[in-house]
C-alpha cells in the first residue's frame, strides 16, 4: 500500500485503504465460508496453508461484546 503516511511514528490509512482491507478480509472469509460447504477439498488445504503460515502466532482472541443495556421484555 503505497499511500501509508508516517507522522509523528503513527500509520495513517486513508478511508479508501481500509475499505480495501476490509472488503479483502470479508471476500477472504466469505470464499472460505462458500468453500466449506461446496469445496471441501479446496477448504481443507487452504486451512492447511494457513495453518503453516501461522503456527507461531498467538491464538486469536474471542472478546465477548458487552451489554450496554438489556433488551426490552
Amino acid at each position: 500500500m503505497h499511500g501509508l503516511q508516517w507522522q509523528s511514528g503513527d500509520i495513517h490509512i486513508s478511508d479508501e485503504e481500509m475499505k480495501a482491507i476490509m472488503k479483502s478480509a470479508v471476500d477472504t472469509l466469505y470464499r472460505l465460508l462458500w468453500q466449506r460447504d461446496c469445496d471441501p477439498m479446496a477448504y481443507n488445504e487452504n486451512l492447511a496453508l494457513g495453518r503453516r503460515y501461522t503456527l507461531h502466532w498467538d491464538d486469536p482472541e474471542l472478546k465477548v461484546p458487552s451489554r450496554k443495556r438489556s433488551r426490552p421484555k
